[in-house]
């Protein structure tokens, strides 16, 4: 329930951006940009939790400018919760990250609207008290988006990506791991 209002309210987000971005002309990407967001998110597998969970998501990016419509960089994008233990005696801190080279696409010279790749890394980390366990493996994020322009060279920046991990097990069996983000940030150009 709670997913399908956070989409709805995204998708509402979105559109009324999209006429907002359009009345103010072209959009800029020149030269180096960076940007930053927090939102939420939800696991959509249950492989390494047993359950669907909601949390705290965010990233940050950074780049250089290719053209008009291509911009390259890397990105942290991450997600993460805490929950007290079956008797309350700790806290259970479970955290999700990929860190990926990304590509940033927009279809359109004038318009806001972006597609975005990219692959790297993940990171999986599980802390209980004073307990932590890392686990590394390959990561791919894919999203959209849209720039709203706010002044010169800067965009409030709504966006909805999907983080898909990897990961290998000690028996040697692969595990998959998909997060769902749904974050508003700042990008400069």
């Amino acid at each position: 329930m709670r997913r399908s209002v956070i989409v709805a309210l995204l998708g509402v987000l979105l559109v009324s951006t999209a006429s907002v971005a359009h009345a103010q002309g072209r959009q800029r990407h020149d030269g180096f940009w960076i940007g930053f967001g927090l939102g939420a998110g939800a696991l959509t597998s249950g492989n390494l939790d047993e359950s669907e969970r909601g949390g705290a998501a965010g990233y940050v990016r950074l780049g250089g400018t290719l053209s008009q419509k291509i911009l390259m960089g890397g990105e942290l994008s991450f997600w993460g919760r805490q929950e007290d233990t079956f008797l309350g005696e700790n806290t259970v801190t479970l955290t999700r990250a990929n860190a990926t080279f990304t590509v940033i696409i927009y279809p359109s010279d004038n318009g806001g609207f972006f597609m975005k790749g990219g692959f790297g890394g993940a990171n999986i980390q599980t802390q209980i008290g004073n307990l932590t366990q890392d686990i590394q493996g390959l990561g791919t994020t894919i999203g959209l988006g849209f720039d709203v322009r706010l002044g010169r060279n800067l965009y409030l920046t709504p966006n909805a990506d999907l983080l898909l991990q990897t990961f290998e097990q000690d028996n040697d069996e692969t595990v998959t791991n998909g997060i769902i983000l749904l974050t508003i940030g700042l990008t400069w150009h």
